[in-house]
């Protein structure tokens, strides 16, 4: 089945990600005023600064390979992202120091566009408690 428009769009913002991570890049896929709730971190309005938490994340794991899949709901604007996140933890998260070991996160993020086929809103979505003990080193990768 064809992609759609925003789910296109969508994968042009996945390739950045995974990529370029070149915010000017990125920000043509967004409003300027879109809204973000982090299930770990909370919500985020505004696009300077759903970029500084996008890149933030991003900096935590590195390399950041995130591996995807999507389709198109819940609403007739959404499309949702099942993602699998995997990098080493490098830089602090918060105040959990990094523990240079590789690591996995998997979640789900929901992007709602616009008429223009730009993103207005972003929900993510992953187990936020399993996270923060992996981030500090109390489960290994393979206890999981």
């Amino acid at each position: 089945m064809p992609l759609t428009t925003n789910e296109e769009t969508l994968r042009k913002i996945v390739e950045c990600w995974n990529h370029t991570r070149n915010p000017a890049e990125m920000e043509k896929f967004y409003e300027k005023d879109v809204e973000c709730e982090f299930s770990l971190l909370g919500p985020v309005s505004g696009l300077q600064k759903y970029m500084e938490a996008q890149k933030a994340w991003h900096t935590v794991l590195n390399p950041f390979n995130m591996s995807t899949c999507m389709q198109q709901g819940p609403g007739p604007n959404d499309v949702t992202l099942h993602w699998s996140v995997r990098g080493r933890f490098v830089a602090p998260f918060g105040e959990i120091q990094p523990h240079n070991k590789f690591m996995t996160v998997t979640g789900i993020s929901v992007f709602t566009f616009n008429a223009h086929g730009r993103v207005v809103a972003e929900r993510i979505y992953f187990d936020g408690a399993t996270t923060v003990k992996k981030f500090k080193g109390e489960i290994e990768e393979d206890q999981y």
